[in-house]
């Protein structure tokens, strides 16, 4: 179909954006603090502890995939914000709930709410003309947004009952609520719909978006990479503060190491920026998906907490820098937005399976070693697919030239 309201700017879809995004990323910012309050409050085993973490994931996965269908066709605006409200009235319940069946239901509410706002989050990024400035910004922003939340916690914990895991995220998702109401330029951009048919530089009208292939050859393949390097990471994330405190760090240490090698890992998202003009996609993707397995690795073997320190801060560097590239490779795919949003669905379709088949791995007797080694294989699997996936691309991209 097509559209008479005017292209909005980059600045006001990446702000517009990061409101979702914001929400959408809470649930995987808090899981090792979920994971630990459900085993050290509640009780759980390991594998219990991660069986619910994937319950949330789960519904953030189905949240995310489910509204695919929708994205191309109806008010995002009006998406976006049924997502947030529903993450909200999750994270409140779970704000004065203790009871186990109650705490699974109301983080089924968070994560169905936060995958609906990931899902329209992403979409709204495709609309950028500058795809992968548009969400490195977004990912700097989000990412500072969590791991000032992650790192203050424990602190905030201490000081007042009432700011605990649930009600400070609640209040989160309140502003990111706010944020996206608060402007007619912010609720255009959310809402704006890119045209049905473009024209290409050979002056070719191409195939309306809802029938051209978005889902086949490199788009597939992207997908498929971005599903191992969620389930390999995301399981090693989940259960990383008792990861670090086996290797010698107190449990305030290791939540705040989280933190801190999140913000510093942002420095990734601005190279990814920056090179960009550089060398392309092609030789940061692979060498950065390396480092991550290489981090997860020195993490699970960490003879000490420096070594554990640096095996987090490679990971955070590495995939800050990865991430908004394979976004942005999907947008260029399909400007409709649904690609993005099916990226960031396998995503968290990873981060689903992993805290199960992670606890699986490491057993009864929690073999951290032996899960870093798992999730770095695993980890490494996604670059052959990476690699296929740009070249395929790439050809496409000459064929389109030279039509």
């Amino acid at each position: 179909m097509s559209n008479a309201a005017p292209r909005p700017s980059d600045v006001q879809v990446t702000s517009a954006a990061i409101s979702l995004l914001v929400v959408s990323l809470l649930p995987v910012f808090l899981a090792p603090l979920l994971s630990s309050y459900l085993k050290s409050d509640l009780g759980l085993s390991t594998a219990l502890a991660g069986t619910v973490v994937s319950v949330t994931q789960g519904s953030l996965a189905v949240g995310a995939l489910g509204i695919v269908p929708l994205l191309a066709r109806s008010n995002r605006l009006l998406l976006g914000v049924s997502g947030m409200t529903l993450s909200l009235l999750g994270w409140s319940v779970a704000s004065v709930v203790t009871a186990t069946p109650a705490v699974i239901g109301a983080q089924v509410a968070v994560g169905l709410g936060a995958g609906v706002a990931s899902a329209t989050g992403n979409a709204t990024l495709s609309h950028a003309r500058n795809s992968v400035r548009a969400f490195s910004v977004a990912t700097v922003v989000t990412v500072l947004i969590g791991s000032a939340l992650l790192a203050g916690l424990p602190t905030l914990a201490s000081a007042s009952p009432f700011w605990g895991l649930f009600t400070a995220a609640a209040g989160i998702v309140v502003v990111a609520l706010g944020v996206a109401l608060s402007t007619p330029r912010s609720r255009a951009a959310i809402r704006f719909q890119p045209a049905a048919r473009s024209v290409a530089p050979s002056g070719v009208e191409s195939e309306p978006a809802d029938v051209q292939p978005w889902l086949r050859g490199p788009a597939a393949l992207l997908v498929l990479a971005m599903l191992a390097l969620s389930i390999g990471n995301f399981a090693m994330w989940t259960f990383a503060a008792e990861i670090g405190q086996v290797a010698g760090l107190s449990s305030e240490r290791t939540v705040q190491a989280l933190g801190i090698t999140q913000i510093l890992g942002l420095a990734g998202a601005l190279f990814a920026a920056v090179t960009r003009g550089w060398v392309g996609r092609w030789p940061v993707l692979p060498g950065a998906i390396l480092i991550v397995a290489v981090g997860n690795l020195l993490m699970g073997l960490a003879p000490n907490g420096g070594v554990f320190f640096l095996g987090l801060l490679a990971v955070n560097l590495a995939y800050y820098c990865f991430t908004p590239l394979m976004f942005a490779a999907a947008a260029d795919l399909d400007p409709a937005g649904r690609l993005a949003a099916v990226v960031g669905g396998a995503s968290l379709v990873g981060g689903f399976l992993a805290p199960v088949l992670g606890a699986a791995v490491a057993g009864a007797g929690d073999d951290w070693v032996r899960m870093s080694v798992a999730a770095a294989v695993l980890i490494v699997l996604a670059v052959p697919l990476v690699v296929v996936a740009q070249r395929g691309r790439k050809l496409s991209g000459e064929l389109m030239s030279e039509a």
